[in-house]
């Protein structure tokens, strides 16, 4: 018996990374085009639009499931 994984389980997470990269870019899809703000403040604080940070966030975020995608399929 091997203690590895079997190809469907791995079959089954890369269907499971592509539906969340579908998610995720279409996200990111409302926030660049304006659609979205993200916005963030401190205690009674005035609002802060972070927006730009937080896109830069989910392309890394995303950048990085699509290389663990591609090395799970080779």
């Amino acid at each position: 018996m091997s203690d590895q994984p079997s190809p469907s389980f791995w079959h089954e997470r890369c269907l499971q990374i592509k539906a969340g990269l579908a998610r995720e870019r279409q996200n990111l899809e409302e926030f660049e085009s304006g659609r979205f703000r993200m916005g963030r403040r401190s205690g009674d604080g005035p609002w802060l639009d972070v927006t730009e940070q937080w896109v830069d966030n989910q392309k890394r975020i995303i950048s990085t499931f699509e290389n663990l995608l591609n090395s799970l399929e080779k």
